[in-house]
């Protein structure tokens, strides 16, 4: 450390540096500085010597680092020679400064150059050096001075001594009034201080420069192109940057800022949308009060374009405008907008539960990127539902490129643990019970408690012997703790058990009682209740005429035992039922009565192979007999002693009727139900749909039969021990038009020749074969489908419900075909992967549907295309031949519009079904009105197609056959293959069911 004391800097700068200082700078303090890092203290190395004043241009005296050794300074302590000068670090007090020093290595030859500072700005520079020995410091005078610098200093002392209220105004310290004074010289074009190119005194920085004009410009009212053409190097966004900074700080009131961005005469321009934070796009215009101002607009400050027409901001960012009349300055305003996003939300709400819960976070805009947290300090993306499992609190926002990032909302989502269940659930027991308590948490850990105050841990069953109020609750990691499970418990003695049952005997008979063990009965014969003071019982009763006899259980702490009482009879017994109808086996069912001697005495009987009791079934009403049976029957009588059992054994056999129909066989419209019957009661229904005769291995009869082709249905009845009935049959049909109808099996060539007008390249001509199948005799309709599917997805509603319906994708035609296939009793066809959906459900809550049964199975299904092609060729592909229209060869307008529904007569629109002639198979619209689904996947045709064959295993696009009434006529050809994603919805897009036949 060098310290220099009683040293005038007033006769310093005049003698050394600068000649003309103004009295004011007496009792400043020279800074003496060296550059670079800030002040570390190290013990090793400071050093304070005293330096004698010494005249101009001598050097001044060596500075000794006392008891210094290069190789011991620490490695901590910095050192920095004039190559790295920069900043100044020096302490004045008065007329005394200490230079301190940081030295990492030895001083060496090396220079430092120390500043001589007034009011932060550099006036001139002391060198000193190093003695080649190191054995101390030697500092010279003045090596340097900066001319601009004393221009600088000798104006603003003049400047501060004759207006020092003007000058308090550049800033609040002596440094900003200097930096703010240069800058109002400048705006002034000042040419002692106006350089070519611009120069900066040494200590004066850029960005402080420009901070200034900028400030004082704005007071001043300056215009914005004045301060850019002060020669600072600014451009409009700087200005525009370094202004809203300054308004930001309360150095700017908004008056000035105003100043700023006007013109000096004229109209500024004016812009729509002011500065703020917005929730959206916001639509910005640009105008000016002077009819003949020119607007331009810019997003930098720098580039400008003609405004033109509204600008769309969607992103936040800063507009410009300028404003330009003629003979004036430009004008210049800006706005910014901050475009934020909305916050996104949580389903299901913040809650309580007891159970898991699947968390969604949906942004507010769909192309926004959701960040989440559960601790509110790390985030990351959301990409899938969060399972919740104990008790959670989450944070979310929102962010999309360009628009400000969302609050940050949260939701806390507590998880309870399951209230334990206490079994027994309490109430009255006759004696002490083993209570258990079992939580559904399998790791919770339950505790329980006889006052609700002092918890126990439950380790295992609970003994409960005393009347008590118990509690249980359990708590899991992570979760809540449950909710408090209380049941009470009492205790009662069970009423004393009769030996002997009340009634009526013949002579005397001895009665016992018994009770739970430890228990004391007491008992009377004289009516009243039994109490702690009746006879003790001890031994077994003796009955010799009739009584009430009343019984109590008594045990000290105990509630007394309901009264149990016996009413005995010493009269006779009664007489023993007889039965109408011997025992034996009959070929029919047959009527049996009971009856009893006795007179007054009643009969109960039972059928089910118990004894019968004083509570079993009163015998009312003669007994049918319709199957083997057995009838248990006592006859009892109030006061006497109950009769004998009598029992009797009827074995029915014989021959079971024949089955009925609901509905008469011959030829219906529509489709219709059969219901099965049979007047033999507990007899079965079994039949068959294919004119086989039905056996006992044959389907059950359970519900009605839909009649929804030609069917002959025959059926048996059969009951266990008789002879099955004789076959019951009905022949069933539907009139042309409705219904399905049956496609022969047969072989045809596939596709298109090269010749057929029209062709695509995907009809190369193969053989293919078919096996025999139903086919719908027109599209399902629109009826048709809202009634099996409760909705219709049709865009054509107005067109009723005989039209097609349409606008459904492939998923929504198997989803029907399985449903009609349940309606009608057959095993569905298309299977889910374990997963459902219905009409309006996501894509890919079907993309598991496979083929799973099969084609041999009779479920509806939707036709394979070598089906739907043979099928809309009628009979001619059978007989070999290949028109191109499922009606023949011509393709003149009038023949096309009597056989289809397209592009030329449709009027843009679908028609009702079977409007059209039908092909020679009786199949409606084959051709136009809407497109058929089929079941294959679009691919190129093998050579030679096998049996059945049902497309390519997989593919992107299911295939489309037949056209529609928004095609030309090439499209209506019976080779025309289309191809869709089986999502694909359009309001030409129908479908048409099959059946294998069996």
């Amino acid at each position: 450390m060098v310290k220099i004391r009683n040293i005038s800097p007033r006769a310093i700068l005049a003698n050394l540096w600068i000649p003309r200082l103004h009295k004011s700078w007496i009792g400043l303090a020279t800074l003496f500085t060296m550059a670079g890092l800030a002040l570390v203290s190290c013990q090793d190395v400071t050093y304070e010597e005293e330096i004698e004043p010494q005249a101009p241009g001598t050097e001044l005296p060596m500075v000794k680092l006392q008891g210094l050794v290069p190789s011991r300074i620490p490695d901590s302590c910095a050192w920095k020679t004039s190559k790295d000068s920069g900043r100044e670090a020096t302490v004045c007090e008065g007329t005394s400064c200490t230079v301190k020093f940081h030295l990492k290595s030895a001083l060496g030859p090396d220079t430092l150059r120390l500043s001589l500072m007034r009011w932060g700005i550099r006036v001139g520079t002391v060198k000193v050096v190093a003695k080649p020995d190191g054995s101390g410091l030697t500092a010279l005078g003045l090596v340097g001075t900066d001319s601009l610098v004393g221009k600088l200093l000798d104006a603003f002392a003049l400047a501060s001594s004759g207006n020092p209220d003007s000058i308090a105004k550049l800033g609040s310290d002596s440094r900003s009034r200097l930096v703010g004074f240069y800058a109002s010289r400048l705006l002034a074009g000042d040419s002692a201080f106006v350089a070519s190119p611009p120069v900066l005194p040494d200590g004066i920085s850029r960005d402080a420069l420009n901070a200034a004009l900028v400030q004082v410009g704005a007071r001043s009212s300056k215009s914005w192109t004045q301060i850019v053409m002060s020669g600072a190097g600014l451009d409009s966004a700087k200005v525009a940057a370094l202004a809203q900074d300054a308004v930001d700080r309360g150095a700017l009131q908004a008056t000035d800022l105003a100043n700023l961005q006007k013109a000096s005469v004229g109209g500024a321009p004016v812009i729509s949308v002011p500065s703020g934070s917005y929730d959206g796009p916001q639509e910005v215009e640009i105008s000016c009060s002077v009819a003949d101002c020119k607007l331009g607009i810019s997003l930098d400050g720098s580039r400008w374009s003609p405004y033109l027409r509204p600008v769309q901001v969607d992103r936040t960012e800063r507009v410009y405008a300028r404003s330009i009349v003629t003979g004036e300055d430009p004008a210049i305003t800006w706005a910014d907008y901050t475009i934020a996003l909305a916050p996104p939300r949580f389903t299901p709400a913040q809650g309580v539960s007891t159970t898991s819960r699947t968390v969604q976070i949906l942004p507010s805009v769909p192309e926004a990127t959701v960040y989440v947290s559960t601790d509110g300090l790390r985030w990351k993306v959301y990409e899938r539902p969060i399972v919740v499992s104990v008790t959670t609190t989450l944070w979310a926002y929102d962010t999309m490129p360009g628009w400000a990032r969302s609050p940050v909302v949260t939701a806390q989502y507590r998880v309870r643990t399951a209230t334990p269940n206490i079994a027994p659930a309490g109430g009255t027991f006759p004696g002490a019970q083993r209570v258990s308590i079992a939580d559904s948490v399998s790791e919770a850990t339950i505790q329980y408690s006889f006052d609700s105050t002092e918890w126990l841990d439950y380790t295992g069953a609970v003994q409960v012997d005393h009347p008590v109020r118990l509690w249980a609750r359990a708590w899991a990691l992570g979760m809540d703790t449950s909710l408090v499970a209380a049941t009470s418990f009492e205790f009662s003695l069970g009423e004393p058990k009769f030996s002997l049952p009340s009634g009526g005997f013949p002579s005397a008979r001895k009665v016992g009682l018994s009770a739970a063990s430890g228990v004391d009965i007491r008992y009377t014969t004289d009516g009243s209740d039994p109490s702690e003071t009746s006879p003790l019982y001890r031994d077994s009763l003796d009955i010799a005429r009739s009584m009430v006899v009343k019984a109590a259980a008594f045990k000290a702490g105990w509630v007394r035992s309901q009264v149990a009482m016996a009413s005995y009879s010493i009269n006779g017994s009664v007489a023993t039922p007889e039965f109408s109808l011997l025992a034996g086996t009959y070929t029919s069912a047959k009527i049996v009565t009971l009856s009893v001697s006795t007179t007054g005495a009643q009969i109960r009987y039972t059928t089910d192979g118990t004894v019968p009791s004083d509570t079993s079934k009163v015998y009312k009403d003669p007994i049918s007999v319709g199957a083997t049976t057995t009838i248990r029957a006592i006859a009892l009588k109030a006061g006497w002693a109950t009769s004998l059992v009598a029992v009797s054994t009827y074995t029915i056999t014989g021959t079971v009727a024949r089955p009925s129909f609901s509905l008469p066989e011959g030829t219906y419209s529509k489709v219709q139900k059969v219901a099965l019957s049979v007047a033999t009661q507990g007899a079965e229904i079994r039949y068959t749909l294919d004119a086989t005769t039905p056996d006992q291995t044959s389907p059950l009869y359970k519900d009605s039969i839909a009649i929804v082709a030609a069917t002959t249905i025959k059926a048996i009845a059969l009951k266990s021990d008789w002879e099955t009935s004789p076959v019951a049959s009905a022949k069933y049909a539907l009139q042309d038009g409705f219904g399905m109808k049956l496609i022969p099996a047969g072989s045809f060539l596939m596709g298109s020749p090269s010749t057929e007008i029209g062709r695509a390249e995907n009809e190369i001509r193969h053989s293919a074969q078919v096996s025999a199948f139903w086919m719908d005799t027109t599209h399902v309709t629109q009826g048709q489908y809202a009634a099996l599917m409760g909705v219709n997805p049709s865009s054509s509603t107005g067109c009723g419900s005989d039209c097609p319906v349409e606008t459904v994708t492939w998923f929504d035609a198997v989803l029907y075909c399985n449903a009609r296939s349940k309606r009608d009793g057959f095993d569905t066809i298309y299977s889910y992967d374990g997963r459902k959906g219905t009409y309006g459900m996501a894509t890919t809550a079907l993309e598991g549907i496979v083929l799973r049964r099969g084609l041999q199975k009779p479920g509806y299904r939707l036709p394979t295309e070598a089906e739907w092609e043979y099928a809309a060729r009628g009979t001619a592909a059978r007989a070999g031949s290949y028109p191109a229209y499922s009606w023949g060869t011509a393709s003149d307008p009038t023949t096309i519009g009597a056989n289809a529904w397209y592009s030329a007569n449709s009027l843009g629109k679908p028609h009702p079904v079977a409007t059209k002639k039908p092909n020679d198979y009786g199949l409606y619209d084959m051709a136009g009105n809407v497109w058929h689904w089929v079941g294959d996947w679009h691919g190129t045709y093998p050579a030679t197609l096998s049996v059945d064959y049902e497309g390519p295993a997989t593919g992107s696009f299911k295939v489309r056959r037949g056209g529609s009434w928004d095609n030309p006529e090439s499209f209506l050809r019976s080779a025309y293959r289309g191809g869709t994603n089986p999502d694909g919805r359009s309001t030409t897009y129908g479908f048409r069911c099959v059946r294998s036949s069996p």
